[in-house]
């Protein structure tokens, strides 16, 4: 006599090993379950920050409206230009100027003042080219009623060395120094002997997400 089978056996045996009979087989996971968790968001790296750190310069009250000055035409420039900033308008001027300080065209000269009791600068320089109207509007400076005055400019370490040695041989203090630098560079772009080219500048991502 033939035995009938029955149909529904095969499918209530358990499917999975270690699976007793009767047990549900496991679910498949929600939508819920396939987002992911959010990850903390990294800091921002600072190594260029690190590298390229802002230096401030006391200056001199004798040369507060000079370095006031220089500091508003260099504004100026780097808005006229776009796309570049303030540091990198002076560090040109600043390059410039030690360049040449090396050639022996600009010098920096000290004398003895008996009525201010301090040392003054001097400067000259040869070559002579095509004058350039000055760049930016006209700025009205406030009277400093004696508060300190500082110019600060991110560059390159290198330069602040530089600057810092020369300070140091003339007996100087370095925002002197950094004023007679900016005033020969901004001097220099202004009659035509400096030109400021534009250099373009790769941005890329690190394997970290940070951007250098």
């Amino acid at each position: 006599m033939t035995t009938r089978r029955d149909a529904l056996r095969a499918w209530n045996q358990p499917q999975e090993p270690g699976q007793t009979w009767g047990e549900s087989a496991p679910q498949p996971p929600s939508p819920v379950d396939l987002i992911p968790a959010p990850q903390p968001k990294k800091k921002r790296g600072r190594e260029w920050e690190h590298f390229n750190r802002t230096y401030s310069y006391f200056i001199p009250r004798s040369l507060q409206q000079k370095a006031a000055e220089v500091r508003d035409a260099i504004t100026g420039i780097a808005s006229e230009i776009g796309m570049t900033t303030v540091d990198n308008i002076a560090t040109v001027f600043a390059t410039y100027a030690l360049h040449c300080i090396n050639q022996g065209v600009l010098s920096l000269e000290t004398s003895y003042d008996p009525q201010r009791a301090k040392i003054t600068l001097t400067w000259e320089e040869v070559k002579d080219g095509t004058k350039q109207a000055p760049s930016g509007r006209p700025h009205h400076h406030k009277k400093q009623d004696g508060k300190e005055f500082y110019l600060g400019y991110r560059w390159p370490n290198e330069t602040h060395q530089r600057l810092k040695q020369l300070a140091s041989e003339n007996r100087l203090a370095i925002g002197e120094v950094i004023v007679v630098c900016l005033q020969h560079g901004l001097g220099a772009y202004r009659e035509g002997r400096l030109r400021l080219v534009p250099q373009p500048v790769t941005v890329r991502q690190t394997v970290n997400g940070d951007w250098a």
